[in-house]
């Protein structure tokens, strides 16, 4: 069996309790992965050839984990091509430049947020003000290209909008009321970009026109991705359990006039990125990261190989081969959620696209036509 990345929780310790992430309220010990445990998985994954992608991240800090230089360059020296995420409260320029000389091949950072209302809901467990940090990560932006550091560095911001249907993770106003003076809010960014751009020479692919028809453009099924600079990019996270199903009472505005439908049909893409938590549990997809589908735990008596080739995880592989989805907490999170009046689904749909979503919608379907005639 082969996967196109592995995720590896290195620890599911923070230094922030963000409001929209469930670390602060998930039942499993907060760790750190024991580092012979570590090695133990990477071997495996190498000897068995199940990637060629190691992704540090889940729900902790990778930056809080002693070893982390260490665990990059294990990775390395067995060929393996590994990518981290941070929130960059710990993150240097000169740490930055010893991750890359580990052989870290690609960061993301959650800087999400444009404002220091929306950055409360952050909860940093070190005094730090919003300045402070959103001058950190341009700092990192400005080193990265200045030093011509040849990784891709891919900028996260989040958004909701008014009309999304919230649940208790996702209903943060300021984040909405952001959202909707994003024209405002984003021109620091922007323009910040542009001036590590000028100051060294390269050319900025990111305006305040592109970024504002971007986020008119988000909608509740899909992220977008933007170009800034060569190697550096902007995320664009909507936040909407429509897209990323919490599995979490509803409420907010909507939240009484919607019910979650167990979906027992359909396939999964996120099968193809497993997750190892720091306590050793394999679990099938990326996307949970509370570790309630564990297929089994890693030890030095339990192999990783003999979970994947375990009857419980082959079963959940060939139900959604027959898109046939056989686990609980899978039908939750393929779950619908449907408005318990259907003219309210209406409403929601009109108000939810716009001409800028309907757009970029059809740009993307022309550009996928024009690849296929190209084949």
């Amino acid at each position: 069996m082969y996967f196109d990345s592995i995720f590896v929780e290195l620890t599911s310790v923070c230094d922030m309790s963000c409001e929209f992430c469930p670390n602060s309220t998930m039942s499993r010990p907060k760790k750190h992965i024991d580092f012979d445990l570590f090695l133990n998985i990477i071997d495996q994954i190498v000897a068995n050839h199940l990637t060629k992608h190691i992704k540090l991240a889940a729900l902790g800090e990778s930056l809080l984990y002693p070893k982390l230089l260490e665990a990059i360059k294990y990775c390395t020296e067995k060929n393996l091509v590994t990518s981290m995420f941070t929130n960059s409260l710990l993150l240097t320029t000169d740490l930055y430049q010893k991750l890359v000389d580990s052989g870290l091949k690609g960061i993301q950072i959650s800087l999400q947020d444009l404002t220091e209302d929306s950055f409360v809901y952050r909860h940093a467990k070190r005094k730090i003000s919003y300045s402070s940090f959103y001058q950190n990560v341009i700092k990192l932006i400005d080193y990265h290209v200045n030093h011509n550091i040849p990784i891709p560095m891919v900028i996260c911001i989040m958004f909701s909008k008014p009309q999304w249907i919230s649940s208790e993770l996702w209903d943060l106003p300021a984040i909405k009321e952001s959202t909707k003076y994003v024209t405002v809010l984003s021109q620091m960014f922007v323009d910040e970009m542009n001036k590590i751009a000028y100051k060294n020479n390269v050319k900025c692919y990111l305006n305040k026109r592109s970024f504002g028809f971007s986020l008119r453009a988000l909608n509740v099924f899909k992220s977008r991705d933007i170009k800034i600079m060569d190697n550096v990019f902007l995320h664009m996270t909507p936040l909407n359990p429509e897209l990323f199903n919490t599995r979490k009472k509803l409420d907010g505005v909507l939240g009484n006039k919607i019910k979650l439908v167990k979906r027992t049909k359909g396939s999964c893409p996120s099968l193809a990125e497993p997750m190892i938590l720091s306590n050793g549990s394999f679990i099938p997809c990326c996307i949970d990261c509370l570790g309630e589908s564990a297929m089994g735990k890693v030890t030095t008596e339990n192999s990783l190989i003999s979970i994947i080739n375990s009857e419980k995880y082959q079963n959940l592989i060939k139900g959604f081969k027959n898109h046939n989805v056989i686990n609980p907490v899978c039908q939750e999170c393929k779950g619908k959620l449907v408005y318990k009046n259907p003219f309210s689904r209406l409403v929601y749909l009109i108000t939810s696209f716009n001409i800028y979503t309907l757009i970029a919608i059809s740009i993307r379907k022309w550009h996928s036509l024009w690849k296929l005639l190209k084949k």
